[in-house]
């Protein structure tokens, strides 16, 4: 078993793509593992050395001069030099494997560790401010205001600041409005976020316009945040619940655990009729032949279809294309329109025969809906 015990390291560094490199290089030396892949592990850990950097020399810009992580900085600032100037030494025998050494594979782990103990360091500075908003992104916001007020930050990186946190609500808007399961919550939220937007919009024309900052927007900025956080544990409970079709508002939402629709209070997957679905009817009328039970696959098949040919309607109109939950709909309301062809001889034979093709069909529309729903909320 290949571990890092192979290459003297004491244990992982806290960089994920550095140690995959590093168990990468003690396999290509076994003869486990080819030097292309080991190039692709390298040029990961090469990316997210670059990324780390710019990310901490941008976010530094944002720090009161002669703070209290001031002094932790700078020593931050030094041993990422170290970590750089160690990366590029290794990147000079990039394909030439053999050329680096487990010692400089080593110097480099403790380097890395050393780094991430500052930022450590650091962020328990930061844990320890006051909290600003119940947003970190906002927090950030009011945070940077306060020192632009005092001058201590310049209107350029306000302004820059501002930018990237209205352009991160914007992205997380638009993932939202594409989301097919209607919500109450979600359009709330929608709704927050563009009330904020608008106070980020008004704070940005102050500064560049060298008006006094008005404290109406940054009193809004800070109610919006917490009631974004309300809504948003409002919308993370429902989240575990399947996405199921509510004929009140011809779409799909989460249920409450009443089972009723969160977006309108209808009551959801129950029938008037006495509670069962279209299969567990159809199953019992093959099994038990009572007349009631044909009467109501006639009320039940019926709706069924017509709900998923709207379904279908709905997938549509979908921001991206979803061709194989159209089909399962489609062929979920053809065998449901199929079920209607043994009713009137109440043909129980016949309808058996047909049953595991409809539990089929309601199985793979019901996984398909699921799938979509998973990979909408990525």
């Amino acid at each position: 078993m290949i571990s890092l015990g192979n290459l003297g390291l004491p244990s992982l560094t806290p960089l994920s793509s550095f140690n995959s490199w590093a168990l990468s290089m003690a396999a290509w030396r076994s003869g486990e593992m080819e030097g292309e892949a080991l190039a692709r592990e390298f040029a990961r850990f090469q990316l997210e050395m670059s990324q780390i950097s710019a990310v901490f020399r941008s976010e530094i810009r944002f720090q009161p001069a002669g703070g209290p992580e001031q002094a932790l900085i700078e020593i931050a600032l030094q041993r990422l030099a170290v970590c750089e100037d160690q990366a590029d030494v290794l990147k000079e025998w990039e394909g030439d494997w053999e050329g680096i050494s487990e010692k400089r594979v080593q110097a480099l782990a403790a380097a890395l560790t050393s780094l991430f103990e500052v930022f450590g360091q650091i962020r328990e500075l930061e844990e320890k401010r006051p909290r600003l908003a119940a947003s970190p992104y906002i927090h950030e916001v009011l945070r940077c205001l306060q020192l632009f007020e005092k001058g201590a930050l310049a209107p350029e990186l306000m302004q820059e600041r501002l930018a990237g946190v209205s352009q991160h609500f914007q992205l997380l808007g638009e993932q939202m409005r594409q989301s097919p399961i209607r919500l109450a919550a979600v359009e709330q939220l929608i709704d927050l976020l563009e009330i904020q937007e608008n106070a980020l919009q008004q704070l940005s024309e102050q500064i560049s316009q060298g008006y006094p900052l008005t404290p109406d927007c940054t009193r809004v900025l800070r109610d919006c945040a917490q009631q974004a956080l309300t809504i948003h544990e409002e919308i993370q409970a429902l989240a575990g619940t399947p996405a199921v079709w509510c004929d009140g508002c011809l779409g799909l939402v989460r249920l409450t655990e009443e089972q009723l629709c969160s977006e309108c209070g209808q009551a959801v997957g129950v029938t008037e009729e006495g509670g069962d679905g279209l299969l567990a009817v159809a199953e019992r009328a093959c099994a038990e032949n009572r007349r009631e039970d044909w009467e109501i696959l006639q009320v039940l098949s019926h709706d069924s279809e017509a709900q998923a040919q709207e379904m279908v309607k709905k997938v549509k109109q979908l921001p991206l294309k979803q061709p194989r939950l159209e089909d399962a709909l489609l062929q979920l309301a053809e065998t449901v329109a199929e079920v209607r062809d043994y009713l009137p001889g109440r043909d129980g034979p016949g309808l058996e025969r047909l049953l595991p093709r409809l539990r089929e069909d309601l199985e793979s529309a019901a996984e398909l809906q699921q799938q979509v729903m998973e990979s909408l909320k990525k």
